[in-house]
Order: C-alpha cells, then structure tokens, then sequence
C-alpha cells in the first residue's frame, strides 16, 4: 500500500479480524526489514512445511518442504532473501528463496526450540536444544564452527570475574573438583536466545529465570541479570532499535526493560519500566512482543483467543483484542502498518486490522470534503470539446510503451530512499558499533540487495498447487 495515501492520524492499532486462512499454522513470521517489509508472511505449519504469503494478495508464492515435524521457529535475514526454520525434527534449515532451495541444513543431537540469525550476517545462528543447559552458537563461514555458550566461561575484563565467589559457588566448585553430581546445575537449560539488534551480544534465558549475556566474539559470558526467581523464561523480543526487551515468564508477568548505555561498559544496564500481568484472572501468556508504540502479548485461555496491547510510555491498558474461541498459538506484528496476524490452535491464521473510515478526498486530489451545500461555479473551460482522434493516439502511444516493472530507478523511488533514511535513523539511534566488523567484512552476508523481492513459483502462480487454502471472512 502506498503509504502516502494512509491516514497519518488514524487509529495506530489493529482492533478487527479482516480475514482468516486455512493453513495448518503454528507460527508466523513477517520480513521485518529491507525495502519490502512487511510485504511477506512466512507460516510454520504443524507437518513441517513452509508457506510463504504476498501479505497484500494473500496468495502462495513460495512452498517449501524439508521438515518432518511442527516448526518451532522462524526467522528472516536482514534484506529477506534467506528464511531460517527450525523444527521438532532436530534440524535447523536456511532457506534461499531467490531459488527456493535450501541453503545450509544443521543437524543437532536433540529437538530444536529456537534459532535466529545474527542481525548482520545470515552465515550466523545461534540456537536453543530442549533440554539442554547451553545455548549453541553456529558459525557456518569458512574458519567458523560450533560453540556452547558456557556460563561457566566468564569473560575475565568483565565485574562477574571480579566478584567474590559466594558460599554457593564454593560449595559448587568443591562438588565439581570431587567430582559430585551438581544437581542444580543439570536442572538449569538455556530456552530461549536472541541476538541483540547490533549483534554484538547474545541474550540466553534459561529455565531458572536467569538471563545470561555472552559477548558474540569471545562467546564468554560478561553478564547475568536476574529476570525472576525458578520460574522459565519462555520468549523475548527486542524492539527495532535495540532500546528496550520484553521478556515472558513462567510467573505470568511481562516485563519490558530498557537499556542506560554507561560509556566503558560491555553490557548496558537493563532498567525495568514496566511489569504487565492480569492480577484477576492471573493469565497465563503465549508470546510477547513489540508493535509500533506498543507492548504486546497473547492469552494463553485454553477458550479463548485473546490479545493485550498496552501502551509504551505509560504503561496503561490500551486494548483487548477478543478474537475466535479457539486459542492463541503465536503472533507477529506489522513492522511498518498497524496489522497483527494471530495463529488458533486449530491452524487458522487471522489477519487483525484497524477499522478504516472511508475519506473519498485521499483518493481524488480535485475532491474536497465539505461540511454544508454550497454553490459550485463552472470553470470557464471545464467542458470544452476535445478532439478524439488526439485522445486515441495518446492512449495507443501508452498502451505500446514498454513498462519496467522489475528494475528499480535509484534516483526515482520514493520508497527506496525513504527505506534508506529510514534504516539511517535507526542505525543512529541503535547500538551498533564497531564491534560488528567481524560479522560484516569476514566473509559477508550474501543477502546485500536492499530491493530483494521473492519470485513467485510457476505452479504457485496459476493456482495449480495452492497450499494455503480458502479465504474466509469474519
């Protein structure tokens, strides 16, 4: 949609469900960056195959198989040329889907829980097993390799080598040189890591309610805030900035963080702004996440498909979305529109909007709205006669013109500048630094062109293997 065209003083959040599509879905995922974001919809489906959606058409352009489980997560690369997916299955596979093929397939020893890509180089994953106390940071470059992010290996520049080791540490230490089982330690697996948006960090929570941040380079730990005690972190999301985290607890408590950046310091401090829960009915929460100006997280009802939105900077209550009865599985927002898509236990997925009013002056410059009759005076040539055969030959001139719809004019595209300016904004006001040079001039990402757009399938154009299903409206 041509964003010129949007109300800028519309309503900021979605409030109805549009449409709903049978697709086996179990999660989803928009491109949340390059110059058409949010112009795809990646589906995980319960067999194991992937759906890719154009957003604006809600046809299949892409299909992929290669899993024989439910995903567990997606993720995309930075211009939204490769999709990685992860499944029950133990693998973690990178798609390209300029061919539609697989690029690299990683195999682990146990059920993967969740993968994501450095935010500066697809060639960069790190991932969580079930069960298993260390997250695993993959390098699939030349000199690259495999790492568990141990937290037991501090980084000695950093205050946790500094601290004086408590009573439970020396008692931990003495088991371990006696060689004891540390039973508290075996309990204690990583469940959810995310890159920072800079990717110099790497944020892992474990089951404990602790969360651990390694240094990407060095892979030691420099580190550990504690986010609640004995209770699992489920998930967590950083905004596009790299500003604020909100996190997901087994304690039924959303917490968002913000990050004071001190200058000589590793890790910004993390200050908590605000703690969401419903003291009432005491909800349980299926996913969080950012959207807009907007904190976000789905009910986890096992009768009910809901979705709290709360205000950023105040912290207030905005709105509760009241969906379908059949429970929430996962959601993604919009990362430029006010849209939201919600998955049902069921696999349908709902494509949530915001109820537009019709302005007929947005669509007609010559229109203006009035608010009482008023006498309309005729211009002087408003029906002069016009000579057809002129008419004819101008249109046949238009139709016999040769239109470019793939190359993008670089001096011409107002959406390819805006994205430019865009992407300079937040990487000022971000926290990227010069820390990224490893991930970025050692053997670069491939996915470089900011105007990437996936091609459609043959077979998937002319509906011949539609794999989605059918359109229905609530």
């Amino acid at each position: 949609m041509n964003r010129e065209l949007q109300d800028p003083f519309a309503q900021d959040f979605p409030d109805t469900v549009e449409t709903s599509l049978d697709s086996l879905a179990i999660i989803t995922k928009f491109n949340p960056s390059g110059l058409f974001a949010g112009q795809y919809l990646a589906i995980g489906r319960l067999d194991g195959c992937l759906t890719i959606l154009d957003f604006e058409t809600k046809r299949t352009i892409k299909f992929l198989m290669g899993h024989v489980k439910p995903i567990t997560s997606l993720d995309w690369s930075r211009n939204s040329r490769y999709l990685l997916s992860s499944s029950r299955d133990w693998n973690v596979i990178i798609w390209d889907l300029q061919s539609g093929e697989r690029r690299d397939t990683i195999r682990f020893d146990a059920p993967v829980t969740s993968a994501h890509f450095h935010p500066l180089n697809s060639k960069v994953v790190v991932v969580t097993l079930q069960s298993q106390e260390e997250a695993i940071f993959v390098d699939l470059r030349s000199q690259g390799g495999r790492w568990e992010l141990d937290s037991r290996q501090v980084d000695p520049a950093t205050a946790l080598a500094k601290k004086p080791p408590s009573i439970e540490n020396a008692n931990q230490q003495d088991e371990e040189s006696s060689g004891k089982f540390n039973s508290r330690r075996k309990r204690q697996t990583a469940t959810v890591a995310r890159f920072n948006p800079s990717g110099d960090l790497v944020y892992v929570g474990t089951s404990m309610g602790t969360l651990h941040v390694f240094d990407s380079r060095t892979k030691m730990l420099v580190h550990v805030e504690q986010i609640s005690n004995n209770n699992t972190i489920k998930s967590m999301e950083f905004d596009a900035k790299g500003l604020s985290l909100v996190l997901n607890a087994n304690d039924r408590v959303i917490r968002v963080y913000s990050f004071r950046f001190l200058p000589g310091q590793i890790v910004p401090n993390m200050i908590l702004d605000h703690r969401f829960q419903d003291v009432i009915v005491r909800t349980p929460w299926q996913g969080c996440g950012f959207g807009s100006e907007y904190v976000v997280a789905g009910a986890g009802h096992k009768d009910s498909h809901q979705i709290f939105i709360w205000d950023r900077s105040s912290g207030t209550l905005t709105k509760i979305l009241e969906g379908p009865k059949d429970p929430l599985e996962a959601f993604d927002w919009h990362p430029t529109r006010p849209i939201l898509a919600s998955v049902s236990n069921i696999g349908l997925l709902h494509v949530w909007v915001t109820t537009v009013t019709e302005n007929w002056s947005a669509y007609a410059p010559g229109f203006d709205e009035l608010d009482e009759n008023v006498e309309y005076r005729e211009k002087e040539d408003e029906f002069d006669y016009e000579d057809e055969s002129d008419v004819e030959r101008r249109r046949k001139d238009e139709q016999e013109r040769t239109v470019d719809i793939f190359t993008i004019d670089q001096r011409h595209s107002p959406r390819l500048e805006a994205h430019r300016k865009r992407r300079a904004i937040l990487l000022e006001e971000s926290i990227e630094t010069v820390k990224n040079d490893d991930f970025v001039e050692f053997e670069p990402d491939d996915d470089q062109k900011e105007d990437f757009f996936v091609p459609i399938e043959y077979e998937l154009e002319f509906g011949i293997d539609d794999q989605v299903g059918v359109d229905r409206k609530i």
